[in-house]
């Protein structure tokens, strides 16, 4: 029975202390699971509070429930003072470290770790490999072959390279893998296709050969002693047992469902009709491709989005959507189902899920990150970098600037200054940044015939791409609106241009902020057609 974790509690919010973690991990509802959700636990690392001996200090910022950037950042900041881990879980560094009850009393957390750590050091290096418990079976970590080997070589060798795409978690760096307890291998369910004969496995969860040989990690970066003298280093490693949630095993109903599925396909494919003409639904670029016609492609970039699928005006003479004339008497408004839903099959086969599973899901959770999407929402705006690395920003749309990090050395960049370098065509700003002042350097593109020193040209697109949740939230739409099409992204970085060959017209600082808000307008045009189509008819 796993023990109970000690609660620290931080200005009313409580934290576990998680020794095997170092850190202080926010509570949250333990029944959640965290890969059906994507869900990243809210931590403060040891290792970033000042380390007083008796106790730990740090700034905590109350809105983001962590380690505050500080007043000059504009972060709020209350001094916390936490208890050494001696005191806080006494148990948990006697089983984590090894140490007595007697010597937490007199000395310090720091003298502990680094003896403990000292010898798994001596142990490494004398050529001893790091073990991990797969559900009761010892396997050694080879960390030069990415590959994990039964104790004894006796039983199959997993190779990791077979499971990072699938079933590793980039956020996490974390591995899933499914474990037959009777055979004893890790198996691939959808690769072998037995998403219906899972009664014998488990959910086995590990984290990746850098941290499980921490120690042969940092000696080939060239640090093998001092960046791991003060971590949470250990030799052996126990794989954390997942239950099995109902859409990781294929009941008699959904193995009936996939029959039903198998056979409505046609050559293997899944199809759809849209007005007598059938398309083949693409699960990879996310389109529909003409059956016997491949070259003609319905786009998901021309699909809008409605309750439940997607809609569009489809014309039957060119079996397209039209692009530049609009025929009432050819033209129909069609709506498909989300690709969840037309091509469940492919898509459990796409990326190694069950069926079940995939007829739980949206396209948005198949499309979009939703980790990315919730820190977005919980207030974590993307960052921007120019030049070297130094310039870096905070991307605020609602305060219309871009705030630098560091506020005392560097000023705000205000988006109205540099909305005459913004591009409508490339849908991107060109800003003349200079790198000696970390500022925009104010420059006439029609005019200026060389660029003067320490001035580049950066690249950065647009406010909508950069950030289109906050885009979304600024103009009142649904901040899940348009994300399927685009990348989330936390860190932006600019590319710096060599000279003046760009397309920015001599228009472009008339034009930009018109151009900078056409989608709003678009979006509002684009509900008016679709609530109110001229003609049309249903799928047939």
């Amino acid at each position: 029975m796993k023990r109970r974790l000690p609660v620290f509690e931080i200005e009313g919010t409580p934290f576990y202390v998680d020794i095997s973690r170092f850190a202080l991990v926010e509570y949250e509802n333990p029944e959640i699971s965290l890969v059906e959700y994507g869900y990243k636990a809210n931590d403060i690392s040891f290792l970033d509070m000042k380390d007083c001996g008796t106790h730990y200090e740090f700034g905590y910022n109350p809105q983001r429930k962590n380690i505050s950037r500080g007043k000059k950042y504009g972060e709020e900041e209350i001094f916390v003072k936490v208890p050494r881990l001696g005191l806080l879980d006494p148990l948990g560094m006697v089983e984590t470290y090894g140490c007595t009850l007697e010597e937490l009393k007199t000395r310090t957390d720091y003298d502990i770790i680094v003896d403990y750590n000292k010898k798994l050091y001596d142990k490494r290096i004398s050529g001893e490999l790091p073990t991990l418990d797969l559900a009761g079976r010892i396997y050694e970590v080879l960390y030069e072959e990415n590959s994990l080997v039964p104790k004894g070589w006796e039983g199959d060798t997993v190779c990791l390279f077979d499971y990072e795409q699938h079933y590793y978690d980039d956020e996490e760096r974390m591995y899933y893998l499914y474990y037959d307890t009777k055979e004893n291998r890790v198996v691939d369910p959808a690769g072998e296709r037995r998403w219906e004969r899972m009664e014998d496995c488990i959910r086995v969860k590990f984290k990746d050969l850098t941290a499980l040989d921490s120690i042969k990690s940092s000696e080939e970066n060239g640090n093998a002693y001092t960046e791991l003298i003060f971590c949470n280093v250990h030799q052996h490693y126990i794989a954390e047992i997942i239950p099995l949630q109902k859409n990781d095993i294929e009941d008699n109903e959904s193995i009936k469902l996939r029959r039903e599925y198998e056979e409505k396909r046609k050559d293997g494919l899944s199809t759809i009709k849209i007005i007598g003409t059938d398309f083949m639904i693409d699960v990879v670029n996310f389109q529909l491709r003409e059956r016997g016609n491949e070259s003609n492609i319905l786009y998901f970039r021309d699909f809008h989005e409605v309750k439940n699928g997607y809609g569009f005006y489809y014309d039957t003479n060119i079996k397209n959507i039209p692009k530049e004339s609009f025929n009432h008497e050819t033209t129909h408004y069609v709506e498909i189902p989300e690709f969840v839903k037309m091509a469940p099959l492919e898509i459990a086969k796409k990326e190694h899920i069950s069926l079940q599973k995939v007829l739980q899901m949206t396209d948005f959770g198949l499309m979009v990150n939703t980790y990315m999407f919730k820190l977005r929402m919980r207030g974590n705006v993307p960052d921007l970098v120019l030049g070297s690395g130094v310039g870096q920003y905070f991307v605020e749309l609602e305060k219309g600037m871009l705030r630098p990090y560091y506020p005392q050395l560097f000023k705000p960049i205000f988006l109205t200054d540099i909305q005459k370098y913004y591009d409508p065509e490339k849908e991107c700003y060109i800003v003349p940044y200079n790198t000696l002042t970390n500022s925009i350097e104010d420059l006439d593109f029609i005019k200026t015939k060389e660029i003067p020193k320490y001035v580049g040209l950066f690249s950065f697109p647009s406010l909508k791409r950069m950030d289109p949740v906050g885009w979304n939230l600024l103009h009142g739409l649904d901040p899940k609106v348009g994300l399927k099409q685009v990348e989330l992204s936390n860190v932006i970085i600019a590319k710096q241009i060599g000279n003046l060959e760009i397309s920015l017209k001599a228009s472009a600082s008339q034009t930009a902020e018109k151009e900078n808000k056409q989608p709003v307008r678009d979006h509002r045009d684009h509900k008016l057609k679709i609530t109110k189509p001229k003609s049309g008819r249903g799928l047939k």
